[in-house]
């Protein structure tokens, strides 16, 4: 949601994780929680990225990378799990989330038991 202030995207995680998936049919979306800063763990939503090849002279690396559309933020996959404390409770593709949408009419959470479901 480009454009608009944190404070605008703050709470919607799981509608906008969801709306950027719809869009870039490629991406996984994750339902987990986070927590750090002295903060309790909460429910969020983020999305992780098809890799990308990063080369480096001789040395090639694939690098995961998580995009969280709350902060606008694209980081390496590991350090954004390090930094958030993150837990993943379920992912979904482009496919099972249009599946989702449909049957429940909201962004989620899903609560696992729905995965099973769409498959």
């Amino acid at each position: 949601m480009r454009g608009s202030t944190l404070k605008q995207r703050l709470g919607r995680c799981y509608e906008l994780s969801a709306k950027y998936v719809l869009d870039h049919p490629d991406a996984v979306l994750v339902h987990g929680s986070i927590e750090g800063g002295g903060h309790p763990r909460i429910g969020h939503a983020w999305v992780n990225l098809p890799p990308e090849t990063v080369k480096l002279d001789d040395l090639v690396i694939e690098l995961g990378l998580i995009h969280d559309p709350v902060t606008e933020m694209t980081m390496p996959t590991e350090a954004w799990l390090f930094l958030h404390n993150a837990e993943v409770d379920d992912t979904y593709t482009f496919d099972e989330l249009r599946e989702l949408i449909v049957a429940t009419h909201h962004w989620g959470p899903y609560a696992g038991r729905w995965k099973t479901w769409v498959k």
